[in-house]
């Protein structure tokens, strides 16, 4: 699973519902650009202007491109911030232009232009609007060597236009604690759990590699052995098969010790073409036992009006070499807020309403939900992401 692909973590739920799983307007601000401030910031690429303009009152950035290129990475609009890996970031501005749909961001690393994860995507109306996006990023370093995320660039390649751009807050979370679900039990529900001495177990694929169950320390365990790297870490993957209901959030947690190793990826895969439906927070393995939580919310990858939803768990081990345990494996979710309530099933009748609870679709023909604008969406009462 390439580090490329989107991260949905910590998506909101409806704006209307003041819960811990809404989308934040506000939080803790860690920095601000085109309010007043004095602080702005520009881009590259093409023929494309950045400038530096006044417009309704409102000091904006002014963006225009006279032509598209043949990526939409050839032109960029960028901010360089040292992001935290594993922090889910907001980032929101009011926004008006030349309309377009589906504009791609993503957070970038140090070093060779690495991808450190994606943020969802925006549109842009006639009108002011406020967007808010957001993303985790991710530390893109390999072979023990950190390459973080320090900058934050929006694709405009494809763009051709003007728009204004105003009010833009780089922001986390208001929360005092860690990520919810992590720590109480009884905020959980369990889904299912493996090697913790109810018979369940798993395994994986690739290359050299062997997955044993064996007994280690008196607890039940996978032993898993790479006697060598594979080109890719996807090469070698530990896989667990499960339904994964898309926009739920998941976590999993288990206790590993072996040959030490940081950042292993995992993420969940669609049912056809092995595409992806997620990424989780990387892990850490020790030569002592630790005990690990990785969260992610998976989406549905369809594309077409045909669904491809997610059933698989994947670790990435190609690059891994030695030996580890796994033991006391457990996915498990938050207890439900009733996010159901806002879009209830009707009659068989498909209902979808946008993140700021606005009902944007009533049918009884559910392929047409892939027709609409890119985003997320609760689908009766369930969230997924149009591509």
């Amino acid at each position: 699973m390439k580090k490329t692909l989107l991260s949905f973590l910590t998506i909101a739920a409806v704006a209307l519902q003041a819960n811990a799983a809404d989308l934040p307007t506000t939080g803790n601000v860690i920095a601000e650009y085109y309010t007043g401030n004095g602080q702005t910031f520009g881009g590259w690429g093409g023929s494309s202007k950045f400038e530096n303009v006044d417009e309704d009152g409102k000091p904006c950035l002014k963006f225009t491109n006279e032509e598209a290129t043949e990526y939409d990475w050839n032109v960029q609009m960028a901010i360089d911030y040292d992001f935290e890996p594993g922090t889910t970031y907001y980032i929101g501005f009011d926004i008006k232009g030349t309309p377009a749909e589906g504009i791609t961001s993503a957070f970038q690393a140090k070093e060779n232009y690495a991808g450190c994860g994606n943020l969802t995507n925006f549109d842009i109306t006639a009108d002011w609007k406020h967007v808010i996006i957001y993303g985790e990023p991710f530390d893109a370093g390999e072979n023990g060597i950190s390459n973080p995320p320090m900058r934050w660039l929006a694709n405009l390649g494809k763009y051709v236009g003007s728009f204004y751009l105003t009010n833009l807050k780089i922001y986390t979370e208001d929360t005092t604690g860690d990520d919810p679900g992590t720590e109480d039990p009884s905020a959980k529900d369990i889904v299912a759990q493996y090697y913790t001495g109810n018979g369940q177990t798993f395994g994986g694929w690739g290359g050299n590699a062997k997955f044993d169950n064996v007994d280690e320390d008196g607890k039940p365990c996978l032993q898993f052995t790479n006697p060598e790297a594979s080109e890719n870490d996807w090469s070698v993957q530990m896989a667990i098969d499960y339904e994964f209901v898309p926009g739920t959030k998941y976590y999993i947690s288990f206790d590993v010790k072996g040959d030490a190793a940081e950042g292993i990826t995992s993420g969940i895969q669609a049912k056809e073409n092995y595409a992806s439906c997620g990424d989780f927070n990387k892990f850490n393995i020790t030569t002592d036992w630790s005990a690990v939580t990785i969260y992610c919310e998976p989406y549905d990858a369809g594309e077409g009006g045909v669904s491809n939803p997610p059933m698989r768990w994947v670790a990435n081990l190609g690059k891994y070499v030695g030996t580890f345990y796994l033991t006391n494996l457990t996915i498990y979710t938050e207890k439900s807020s009733g996010v159901e309530a806002v879009a209830p099933v009707e009659n068989g009748r498909t209902v979808v309403f946008n993140l700021q609870g606005i009902k944007v679709l009533d049918t009884d023909n559910k392929a047409e939900v892939y027709d609409l604008p890119a985003g997320i969406y609760i689908v009766n009462g369930k969230k997924i992401a149009v591509k």
